[in-house]
């Protein structure tokens, strides 16, 4: 089995078909300068791709950052206008519906009284 010397792979290169036995160079139109300029390019985009993911995890850290800087600003905003929460706002319309309903009632009593008396 023949084997790529330049390469040093430790498996038949994949052009067997292309290997010259005496010494162990490709032939034909497979260029070795050629194989390592594109290794090269594929490292240079390897590098590039990691230096872009590197500034997206960048860009969304500062994302975040921002975001956590809103919401905080937000939120003092809010409690320097003294805004009532939702729980708050609740509580205090159930107590005034059943003021209203106890205020009804009391006027109906009233008036029987009233019809009573006079």
């Amino acid at each position: 089995m023949r084997v790529c010397l330049r390469h040093k792979w430790p498996f038949p290169c994949d052009k067997v078909n292309l290997v010259s036995e005496r010494d162990g160079a490709h032939i034909g139109s497979q260029d070795h300068n050629a194989e390592r300029a594109m290794q090269t390019r594929n490292k240079f985009m390897d590098d590039m791709s990691q230096l872009m993911t590197n500034a997206m995890g960048v860009a969304q850290g500062a994302k975040d950052e921002a975001d956590n800087a809103m919401k905080s600003m937000l939120d003092r905003w809010l409690a320097d206008r003294d805004f009532v929460t939702r729980e708050e706002f609740d509580a205090v319309r159930g107590m005034a519906q059943k003021a209203r309903e106890e205020n009804e009632a009391l006027k109906a009593r009233i008036e029987a009284l009233e019809g009573k008396a006079g």
